[in-house]
C-alpha cells in the first residue's frame, strides 16, 4: 500500500512540476513577470487544443506577454524559447517517471 501512495504522490508532483517548469524556463531565460504569466496563460489555453496547443501555447504566451510588457522582440523570443525548453524538460521528466512506473508494473507481473 505504501508503494501505491508513494507513486501517487510522485505522479501529483510531476503533474504540478510539468505546469510550472515552462514558467520557470521563461524566467530563467530573462523573461519578466509578463512573460511568465503569458507562458502560464498559453499553457492553460493550449490544453484546449491538443496536442499542438500545449506545445505552442506556452511559447506564444511568453512571447506575447513580453511584447505587452514592452520588451524587445529579441528578449521576447529568448523568454519564449526558455518556456519551450521548459515544456520539453517537463515532458522528458514525465516520460522518465512513466518508464520507471512501467518497469515496476511489469516486474510485478513476472
Amino acid at each position: 500500500m505504501n508503494f501505491m501512495i508513494m507513486w501517487a504522490a510522485i505522479t501529483i508532483l510531476v503533474a504540478l512540476a510539468e505546469f510550472y517548469i515552462p514558467i520557470l524556463g521563461a524566467k530563467r531565460f530573462g523573461g519578466t513577470k509578463g512573460g511568465a504569466r503569458g507562458a502560464a496563460a498559453g499553457l492553460l489555453l493550449g490544453i484546449f487544443f491538443p496536442p499542438f496547443g500545449m506545445i505552442i501555447g506556452p511559447f506564444l504566451g511568453a512571447f506575447i506577454g513580453e511584447i505587452i510588457c514592452r520588451q524587445g522582440v529579441g528578449c521576447a523570443l529568448r523568454s519564449a524559447w526558455g518556456s519551450f525548453l521548459g515544456f520539453v524538460g517537463g515532458t522528458v521528466m514525465k516520460l522518465g517517471i512513466s518508464i520507471v512506473m512501467s518497469y515496476y508494473f511489469f516486474k510485478a507481473l513476472i
